[in-house]
C-alpha cells in the first residue's frame, strides 16, 4: 500500500535519466517517472486492476456507449447536414472522454460540441506540450532558468499543472467522499475507485491517474480507423444513397 508520494532522490525510486527532470512537475511520483520499489509497487497494482475481469468489462462498456451513442450519432448528423468535422479534434475529444471515464469515473462529455473543451483538458495538453518543449530544448539550463525565474513558457506550464493537479485532486478527493457513502459497493468500477479502495494515499493516487490519463490520450484511435467506422456506418445508413459528411483531418 503506497499513502504518501514524498520526492524519492535515490538511484533506485527516480529515473536517472533527463525525463526525470521534464516530466516531473506533471507526473510527480507517477509510474511513468519513478523506478526501484514504487514503481514495482505500481506496476503490480495495475497490473493486478486491468488484469480484473470487471474492469475490462468496464472498459469495453464504456467504449460501446461512447461510440454508439456519441460518436456515430455525431456523424450521422454530419452526414445529414453535409458538414466538415474536424478529424483530429474529434478524436481527441473522443479519447479524453474515454480516458478520464475509465481511469477517474467522471464524464467530461467532450464529444457534445455544443460545449465549450473542459479546462482540464486544455491544461493537460498545455502540460504536456511545454514539458515536451523541455525535451527539445538544446540547452537544459534555458528552461530551468526560465523555471527559476518563473518566465515565459515554463510559467504557462506551471500554471497548467497546478491547474491540472488541482482538478484531479478535487476529483479524487469527491470520489473517496462517495465511495464511503457507498454502503451497497455498487460503485467502484473505474480505475480511480480501485486505487482508492485498495487504501492507497490521495496524492499517489492523483500521480498514478495522471500517468494513465496521459498515456491513454496520447494513445488513441487513428484516422485511419474512425474513417472506415465512419464509411461503414455510412453504408448502413443508405449506402449510394446516403451523402457522407466532409471530414477534414
Amino acid at each position: 500500500m503506497l499513502s504518501t508520494c514524498s520526492r524519492p532522490t535515490s538511484a533506485t525510486s527516480l529515473r536517472e535519466n533527463p525525463f526525470t527532470e521534464i516530466l516531473g512537475d506533471l507526473l510527480g511520483c507517477g509510474i511513468f517517472n519513478v523506478d526501484g520499489e514504487l514503481w514495482s509497487t505500481q506496476r503490480k497494482l495495475a497490473s493486478h486492476e486491468f488484469s480484473t475481469k470487471s474492469l475490462r468489462e468496464f472498459v469495453v462498456m464504456t467504449l460501446q456507449e461512447e461510440v454508439e451513442n456519441r460518436l456515430i450519432p455525431l456523424l450521422e448528423a454530419a452526414v445529414e447536414a453535409k458538414s466538415v468535422l474536424d478529424l483530429q479534434d474529434l478524436l481527441r475529444r473522443f479519447a479524453f472522454d474515454i480516458v478520464c471515464r475509465v481511469s477517474l469515473g467522471t464524464d467530461p462529455s467532450c464529444l457534445d460540441l455544443s460545449l465549450p473543451i473542459p479546462p482540464l483538458v486544455k491544461a493537460f495538453d498545455s502540460a504536456s506540450e511545454i514539458s515536451a518543449m523541455r525535451g527539445m530544448a538544446p540547452v537544459y539550463a534555458v528552461w530551468k532558468a526560465k523555471k527559476l525565474f518563473n518566465l515565459g513558457a515554463e510559467r504557462r506550464l506551471k500554471e497548467a499543472i497546478k491547474l491540472v493537479h488541482d482538478a484531479v485532486s478535487e476529483i479524487v478527493k469527491t470520489k473517496k467522499r462517495v465511495l464511503e457513502n457507498d454502503r451497497e459497493g455498487k460503485l467502484g468500477s473505474d480505475l480511480l475507485s480501485r486505487l482508492l479502495l485498495a487504501g492507497h494515499g490521495e496524492e499517489v493516487v492523483r500521480d498514478m491517474v495522471i500517468s494513465f490519463i496521459m498515456a491513454g490520450e496520447r494513445h488513441n484511435i487513428s484516422g485511419h480507423d474512425l474513417a472506415v467506422l465512419a464509411a461503414f456506418k455510412t453504408s448502413k445508413l443508405g449506402g449510394d444513397d446516403c451523402e457522407r459528411g466532409e471530414i477534414i483531418a
